[in-house]
């Protein structure tokens, strides 16, 4: 128990320190070196630990100057106490196991330096990198982790060697090189992007519109790398009125590969209309040549059928005295321009009473691939959705369909059928114990069953019943 209080205090302790004592240093520089018969920019972003003063470099900014020369410098910290030991429920731990889980825990700091800049009247140089270049156009899908997005097939250098960047009243730069000779042979890495600042137009400033330039070489025999000498433009427009929304961007390459030039596009455009305050319909289109994977160089054989995505929808919210009904719907058709396509049909609904909740959501999606010439498999699947949540003064209750699922798999004559089912429901109260969230949720019952012509199989899952507590600080 002592070596577990002890372990706590260091945590807190370090953290206090960690936030407050951390220095850092950027510098940028540019040389060769003879012997080694290397050139270029270089970056170098350092910290260092320190319990002897307590400096917040994220409170270093414009107003702590007094010329028009000056440099900035922010950063980022953080630090946890994690465990490589986990006691699951139900196991008997001994003493001497609590006192090696204990042990096993180790307290981590980070430190980032996130921006390092030197101002020069109204120009500003950062020297932590040579920037990103100029990307407009991408897939109004994201990925799984939902952080980006899904298909972004022609993007400018970025940070592809040490450089710097600069700008100017909105106007941006970047620059950067590197290399070295071998047996009189110069072997070089560099990359350059420009971009405009975002120009306004109409009466109403409601048009806007930008553009960018990047180039990037590079003839290092040491380094694969895809697509290293390229040449691109991206601009972007859009307009913003009252009623109506859109923007629309493109991003155009020229790639070098094998002694051939390839020639790239990337095409994305989106537009609202508001009909009103409760409603309005959108539209979202994406195309471009192919998909730049981990295994192949972009896809920009012109012979081939380009990828167009495109995606209608519409939402409205209805109120009736007091009672809300707010409904969603879309149909999202997927390479269009080829057999091997995909659509999605969904509709969501959600009637708000007094204390009552019913959310409902019905989805229709259907896929056709050819799997071996000329075979090919189609899917089709429905899936369905519902949930109610009860609110009272202390506590709130929920019992949902978390899928209900009809899905029919076809090759050729032969197909295959799946139901999927699987529930929940739970209570939870942060009204009964102050600061803290008491609850029990029931999880993971389902009912899955497949089947063809001639046979069937089921499986039934009973779940899981969860009681919890969680304190909050």
């Amino acid at each position: 128990m002592k070596k577990g209080i002890i372990v706590l205090l260091i945590a807190v302790l370090v953290s206090g320190f960690a936030f407050a004592g951390f220095t850092g240093n950027a510098k940028i520089t540019f040389g060769t070196d003879l012997d080694a018969k290397t050139f270029g920019f270089g970056n170098w972003a350092t910290g260092k630990y320190t319990f002897e003063f307590t400096y917040d470099t994220l409170a270093a900014g414009k107003d702590a100057h007094e010329t028009d020369l000056w440099a900035e410098i922010a950063a980022t910290g953080s630090v946890k106490l994690a465990s490589t030991a986990e006691i699951k429920a139900g196991t008997d731990v001994h003493a001497a196991d609590s006192v090696k889980a204990e042990a096993a825990g180790a307290i981590t700091a980070t430190f980032t330096i996130t921006k390092a800049n030197i101002h020069v009247k109204d120009f500003t140089f950062g020297i932590l990198n040579m920037g990103v270049g100029p990307d407009y156009a991408k897939s109004y899908y994201l990925n799984a982790a939902g952080k980006a997005p899904e298909n972004d097939t022609l993007k400018g250098p970025s940070r592809f060697v040490p450089g710097f960047t600069v700008s100017y009243k909105d106007y941006n730069a970047g620059f950067g090189i590197k290399g070295n000779w071998i047996n009189d042979k110069v072997e070089v890495a560099t990359a350059g992007w420009v971009e405009t600042k975002a120009f306004t137009f109409g009466e109403n400033d409601e048009f806007t519109a930008q553009a960018g330039a990047y180039a990037q070489y590079y003839n290092d025999h040491r380094i694969g790398v895809l697509n290293a000498k390229f040449a691109g433009v991206a601009a972007k427009a859009g307009y913003g009125a009252e009623k109506l929304t859109a923007n629309a961007a493109a991003d155009l390459q020229i790639i070098r590969n094998a002694g051939k030039n390839n020639f790239a596009y990337e095409v994305s455009a989106d537009a609202t209309y508001t009909i009103n305050a409760n409603g309005s319909v959108y539209a979202y289109v994406y195309m471009t040549p192919g998909i730049l994977t981990t295994s192949t160089a972009l896809y920009a054989d012109a012979e081939k059928t380009p990828k167009l995505d495109a995606k209608v929808g519409a939402k409205y919210d209805f109120d009736f005295d007091g009672t809300k009904l707010e409904t969603t719907a879309y149909v999202d058709v997927r390479d269009i321009l080829v057999g091997e396509r995909s659509f999605d049909v969904k509709a969501t609904e959600k009637l708000t009473l007094d204390k009552v909740v019913l959310e409902f959501s019905e989805e229709w999606g259907y896929f056709s691939t050819e799997i071996f010439k000329p075979i090919t498999l189609k899917a089709y699947a429905f899936t369905f959705t519902a949930k109610a949540t009860y609110t009272a003064e202390k506590f709130e209750a929920f019992a949902s369909i978390d899928s209900l699922t009809f899905g029919k798999f076809e090759v050729e004559s032969d197909s295959v059928s799946l139901l999927m089912l699987s529930a929940s429901c739970g209570i939870k109260s942060t009204k009964i114990i102050e600061n803290a969230e008491i609850g029990a949720t029931y999880k993971g019952f389902g009912f899955n069953k497949i089947f063809d012509n001639e046979n069937s199989e089921s499986v039934i899952t009973k779940g899981a019943i969860e009681v919890y507590a969680t304190i909050s600080f």
